[in-house]
């Protein structure tokens, strides 16, 4: 979270402002650790942080050890009140502003950091090291520790603040797939109304009249005028012979409906309509069940308790019919033959 932080804060160039030892208030980039020079000469570098929100915050200073020191400056020509000028003290330069009303040639006091001794001086509060027992160490570290409650809740705030500043990509995030799974279901609806729901794609079907199936097959339409109407009635008749609206009628009585297979009649369909149409393939095979060998067979059977009509149920699944084998065998030697 720390690091997203400064990382956003540097893209936008936003600041804070950090207050010196010597009381100079500075301008810094949020999560600039670079070693910085105030307009008043001194030389520091800011250690950061995060709040209980998430938020970037100073919570550390380091200076290099030096010591303030009140000097009078003389306005030059030409510098106007809250401009800078260079001044130089024990051989070090320092920019201090002029202020406001000043007048060239008067003078003015100003207050400067001169470096007396090399390293950095910390401003925190603790400047003294202090020898801790394993005990005392392991207790402060118990304390240090936080709450997983309290990071998660810390971790759900900053994720909320972060995420509230980027509203337009999550408006995106959230609109750009709806908007596309609109564009897809139109042209499925399109695709539909245009191609797929015209009689002319679909194989001609002439279920009963309280058939489910059929009205959503046919448009909510009576099947024999959706596919056959009354006004091709001649057509039909002269390119099948029959007429086909009362073929569909007949059928309709008869067929069980809820997309049976005998209820279509691919027999009438056009070029078009004969792809969509169900068409059985290949021979139709009895149901064979396992029968036991005879020498696995018991001489002594044993007897069970139940009704005729429950072991004959249960011969049927386990020994097929005669004329069942035969057929069967029939289709294939007619296979082999041919």
């Amino acid at each position: 979270a720390k690091q997203s932080e400064k990382e956003e804060a540097l893209s936008m160039n936003r600041t804070a402002n950090v207050t010196l030892k010597t009381g100079e208030v500075v301008g810094v980039l949020l999560g600039n650790e670079d070693e910085l020079v105030s307009p008043a000469g001194v030389t520091f570098k800011v250690k950061w942080g995060t709040d209980e929100d998430g938020n970037l915050i100073a919570v550390d200073t380091e200076e290099k050890g030096g010591q303030s020191k009140s000097i009078m400056v003389t306005v030059p020509e030409g510098v106007r009140g809250g401009e800078q000028v260079e001044v130089q003290v024990e051989g070090q330069a320092f920019n201090v502003t002029v202020p406001e009303g000043a007048a060239p040639g008067s003078t003015f006091q100003a207050q400067v950091m001169v470096d007396t001794a090399p390293g950095l001086t910390s401003t925190s509060s603790e400047t003294a090291l202090v020898k801790l027992t394993e005990e005392e160490l392991q207790e402060r570290v118990e304390k240090l520790q936080t709450p997983f409650a309290q990071q998660a809740n810390a971790l759900f705030k900053k994720n909320l603040s972060l995420q509230s500043r980027k509203w337009v990509t999550n408006c995106c995030l959230l609109l750009v797939p709806i908007f596309f799974i609109a564009i897809i279901l139109l042209l499925q609806l399109l695709l539909e109304i245009v191609f797929l729901g015209q009689p002319t794609v679909r194989c001609p079907y002439c279920g009963p009249s309280d058939d489910s199936f059929g009205k959503s097959y046919c448009n909510g339409k009576n099947c024999a005028d959706y596919f056959f109407p009354a006004s091709s009635k001649n057509d039909y008749i002269k390119k099948f012979g029959v007429d086909v609206n009362a073929q569909c009628v007949a059928v309709s009585k008869t067929c069980p409906g809820k997309g049976d297979p005998t209820c279509f009649l691919p027999q009438y369909a056009e070029n078009t309509q004969f792809a969509f149409c169900p068409v059985d393939i290949g021979i139709k095979q009895p149901n064979l069940g396992y029968s036991t060998p005879d020498v696995f067979r018991s001489k002594n059977p044993i007897l069970y308790t139940g009704t005729t009509d429950f072991a004959s149920k249960v011969a049927s699944k386990l020994i097929p019919k005669e004329e069942d084998t035969s057929a069967y065998m029939s289709s294939i030697e007619s296979l082999t033959s041919s």
